[in-house]
């Protein structure tokens, strides 16, 4: 019998309220995360395979699942119920990870066996507070053990459904794995549930993709006979509204660089030609803050701020100059000396991300210790000691060289990365001749144009 169904006959022995005790003291958290799951279909299963074909799919069902669930202690498996599984986590994005990964090993095991027919696992998941005492029995959960088991009610095989608490806490810890599909099907109502609740599905988009409920009572802020038609005509209006209500034309007044992007990703293409005063803008740029910004080398950049009105616009930018860090360091030495020396140099500036200025701070370090060589004195050997500060970020470069001080030729090395980011790189460059050494260290937009 499924959870569903034996979800109002829960018997939770004491010793399950003892199991569920000792993991919230050790978690040292009383908000736990409930998840319901059941096998789609077990019944006719059973009845068409027979009692001992079910009880041996049941059997690896439950291993499968609790081994995942139980894996370094993240989880705790409360009871098995009949195909169905009630578990608890302390962690939402735990559960998640759990559910995704039972919903990942059942097609494995499905793809991997011809012994038995394939078979599908629905998952509910719901987060709230909770209380354990020794005198609470079938409502040890209270309601959010019964509304995990309603959600789970609502979900297909291979489906993962959650309450809003569990996505609102979950996403934000799993917003780096980019398959992840997370969607709100909307708010239905629950048997034993006087208020509809959000129902939100996750989804590997490797394996599968979001579906709505196929069944239960959905909440409708309008009547269904009318809700086809109002939203066509709500559709048209808005559009035409929104194209009216967004157009803008924006023309630039003198100064206006050939090569202007806007908002970091587009070209400035303008009519007219150099000698017009004002030149209009032959690209749609939509109202609001932007951004632009023009190159003269690799390093300097010059950023304006804009603000686009809805109508007609004539904008006189006013651009700001912005050089990336760089430090230059020369230095030398006469025959059968040491020398060493230190320079170092403190940079504020910025870059414009996405329309936001992010501000940078950094510090290039830069020691230099030269020598000629007591075994070659027709050697000197210099090292370059670099220590790169970016936003607190540390990040250092050593380099030792030689050169023969008897050639008339010099010796160059350029650009050697020390550090890069999504934005810009670090490099240094340095020149070598006779008893003389030339470091330059300095950095570059990744992106430009000129």
């Amino acid at each position: 019998m499924s959870a569903e169904n034996e979800i109002d006959e829960l018997n939770i022995s004491s010793n399950e309220i003892k199991n569920v005790r000792k993991y919230l003291e050790k978690r040292n958290t009383a908000v736990i995360t409930t998840m319901f799951t059941d096998i789609k279909d077990f019944t006719l299963i059973t009845e068409e395979k027979g009692e001992e074909y079910s009880i041996k799919l049941r059997k690896i069902h439950d291993e499968i699942l609790q081994k995942i669930i139980e894996e370094n202690n993240v989880g705790l498996v409360v009871k098995f119920i009949g195909d169905a599984v009630m578990a608890i986590f302390s962690e939402p994005s735990a559960a998640v990870e759990r559910a995704l990964m039972i919903q990942q090993k059942i097609n494995e095991f499905n793809q991997s066996t011809d012994e038995f027919e394939n078979i599908a696992v629905r998952i509910g998941l719901h987060m709230g507070q909770v209380t354990i005492d020794d005198t609470i029995q079938a409502d040890v959960f209270g309601r959010h053990v019964n509304r995990a088991s309603r959600i789970e009610s609502l979900a297909d095989g291979g489906q993962i459904y959650l309450s809003y608490s569990v996505f609102d806490s979950a996403k934000g810890w799993l917003a780096s794995n980019d398959r992840l599909i997370w969607t709100l099907h909307g708010s239905y109502f629950l048997k034993g549930i006087q208020h509809p609740i959000e129902i939100y599905e996750v989804v590997d988009s490797k394996y599968a993709q979001p579906v709505p409920p196929l069944k239960g009572d959905k909440k409708r802020s309008i009547p269904k006979s009318f809700s086809s038609v109002l939203l066509v005509i709500f559709g048209s209006l808005l559009a035409l509204g929104y194209s009216f209500y967004q157009s803008t034309e924006v023309s630039f007044v003198r100064f206006y660089p050939d090569r202007m992007i806007i908002d970091g990703k587009q070209l400035v293409v303008l009519d007219g030609s150099k000698s017009d005063d004002a030149r209009k803008a032959l690209i749609d740029i939509p109202a609001g803050a932007h951004v632009l910004h023009y190159d003269i080398s690799a390093a300097n950049r010059y950023y304006a701020q804009v603000n686009v009105e809805r109508g007609k616009n004539f904008l006189e930018p006013i651009f700001k100059a912005m050089r990336l860090p760089s430090l230059n360091h020369r230095q030398g030495i006469e025959e059968g000396n040491k020398h060493a020396s230190a320079s170092t140099k403190s940079f504020n500036y910025y870059h414009f991300i996405e329309g936001e200025k992010i501000e940078y701070n950094a510090s290039i370090k830069l020691n230099l210790h030269s020598q000629i060589l007591e075994e070659n004195p027709d050697s000197v050997k210099h090292e370059i000691d670099i220590v790169l500060q970016v936003n607190g970020r540390v990040i250092t470069k050593k380099i030792s060289d030689s050169y023969d001080i008897t050639k008339r030729s010099s010796k160059r090395i350029d650009d050697a990365l020390i550090f890069e980011d999504d934005f810009h790189k670090y490099i240094v460059s340095y020149y070598l001749s006779r008893t003389v050494a030339d470091i330059s260290v300095r950095s570059y937009f990744k992106r430009y144009s000129l």
